[in-house]
């Protein structure tokens, strides 16, 4: 199972009414379409590395 962003992104912003994260890079374990509908959920624009 490959890694989610969810629990980085839920963890690491615990003023998240103050702090807008816009966007996400990650490398390859974090391609995932779980991840990738996560940040278009919250409208955060992923950079995320894709495997081919």
């Amino acid at each position: 199972m490959g890694k989610l962003v969810n629990h980085v992104l839920d963890n690491s912003n615990p003023q998240s009414n103050t702090i807008k994260i816009k966007s996400v890079l990650a490398d390859g374990a974090y391609d995932s379409n779980k991840n990738f509908r996560h940040l278009e959920d919250k409208r955060i624009k992923p950079g995320i590395k894709v495997r081919i």
